[in-house]
């Protein structure tokens, strides 16, 4: 997948049978332990995965932009990353030192 997390752009190219590379930085604890996206719940977390296996199973080897997605589960999945990065950056901002 090629996302810049710290840079807002709505249209970005991704091949589903490469790997999701989210690192461990990405993840927070919740509020009963469990381990989870920042910006996402558990239940979305799982969402955001079961989807990444299945847009990787239907389009094995092709490579899309979002401008080219239109069935529910591509929405969704742009969704969950969206809101996903939106989080990332709130973070980011919050924890930049003020000069």
């Amino acid at each position: 997948m090629r996302l810049n997390p710290w840079k807002r752009c709505p249209v970005f190219e991704v091949r589903y049978d490469e790997a999701v590379l989210i690192g461990d930085k990405n993840y927070v604890l919740d509020d009963d332990g469990n381990r989870v996206l920042i910006g996402l719940t558990v239940e979305e977390t799982r969402e955001f995965f079961e989807l990444t296996d299945l847009l990787a199973w239907i389009n094995e080897g092709k490579t899309l932009t979002s401008i080219d997605w239109a069935a529910p589960e591509e929405m969704r999945w742009l969704e969950l990353i969206q809101k996903h990065f939106a989080a990332l950056d709130e973070l980011l901002r919050n924890r930049t030192t003020k000069h």
